[in-house]
């Protein structure tokens, strides 16, 4: 059963320890199974209501979903294939981004907080059961990053890894996205065209009652443009007294909202050659408000930590172009 989370004006943080996964990636139609056979089949159909809108606030969030839903597109098969959705123990979700065969990119306040129970790769749309994900796979690592301070909202170092227990195969439907270069860290992203792209529990924000058992999640993705940091860290300072490190990237709000698995959500860009990259991985978002920025944890400020971690030793050179 999912649990209420604060969603204030942050946007994302849940965190690490895992379950058993088997996740088929050849199609869309992946079957995440378990240790006691039990599986969870993914299909498109909204059935979670998480909140119960007789109470006027969980009826002013729902309404503001729904606000937000509005001109959210969906993601189709192998469009975004590094997507990854990441279940923790007891049905918290958050998306991450597959950046090599074995390592998932996402935000380090869920991967802090809480246990994981799978990872599933290669679909845009999955339900399982909830009941059926209590148990821990303790072979799915995360990594936080050491200098990651939780009791800052805008700490630039808001990003972990989780190391699959064994590298996946690629397929049309799984694959990774590249990692910035380095001059990526002192990259001016203000105009420049971006995409934001997560899981989202569609009706999570109605009447809980509906069906409290199962959950399904898609894949959606919105378009953005990066604003400058000066404006960004001057409307943040002034609205919610918060001070941003300078290598955040700040976008115009995107309906990619948190009323579902998009924490963790990359951003990403196409660079010269027509490649996506990976500039940021979503921190928070002051999404009550619709005209305030949304603030992104930018990854090339992270690349060292990543290389050592990871030892990858240098960008991935298996991602295609789309």
């Amino acid at each position: 059963m999912l649990r209420f989370r604060k969603m204030l004006v942050l946007l994302f943080m849940l965190s690490s320890t895992q379950l058993v996964f088997e996740v088929e990636t050849t199609s869309s139609d992946a079957i995440l199974k378990t240790d006691d056979t039990q599986t969870a089949g993914s299909k498109f159909q909204n059935v979670l209501n998480a909140f119960d809108v007789s109470q006027p606030y969980f009826k002013g969030l729902a309404d503001k979903h729904l606000y937000r839903l509005n001109g959210i597109l969906n993601a189709t098969p192998g469009q975004f294939p590094w997507m990854a959705l990441i279940v923790a123990a007891y049905g918290d979700v958050f998306s991450g981004s597959l950046i090599s065969d074995q390592w998932i990119l996402t935000s380090a306040y869920y991967c802090s907080m809480y246990n994981l129970s799978s990872v599933i790769l290669g679909v845009v749309d999955h339900t399982y059961i909830l009941e059926k994900t209590t148990k821990i796979d303790y072979n799915i690592i995360c990594y936080v990053h050491e200098l990651y301070d939780p009791n800052n909202l805008a700490n630039e170092h808001n990003i972990a890894l989780i190391k699959l227990p064994q590298p996946v195969s690629f397929t049309v439907n799984t694959m990774p996205i590249n990692l910035p270069s380095v001059n990526d860290v002192t990259k001016d992203f203000t105009n420049v065209s971006m995409t934001v792209s997560g899981f989202m529990q569609v009706s999570s924000c109605y009447n809980y009652e509906k069906d409290h058992n199962s959950a399904t999640f898609s894949l959606k993705y919105d378009k953005l443009k990066g604003i400058s940091f000066t404006k960004c860290s001057a409307t943040l300072s002034a609205e919610y007294g918060i001070t941003l490190p300078e290598s955040a990237i700040c976008t115009g709000n995107t309906k990619i909202g948190p009323c579902g698995g998009v924490q963790g959500a990359p951003l990403f860009y196409k660079n010269q050659g027509g490649s996506w990259v990976i500039a940021g991985t979503i921190a928070f978002s002051p999404y009550y408000y619709c005209n305030n920025p949304t603030v992104f944890t930018r990854v090339s400020s992270n690349l060292d930590w990543i290389y050592s971690t990871t030892g990858m030793g240098g960008s991935t050179s298996t991602t295609r172009k789309p």
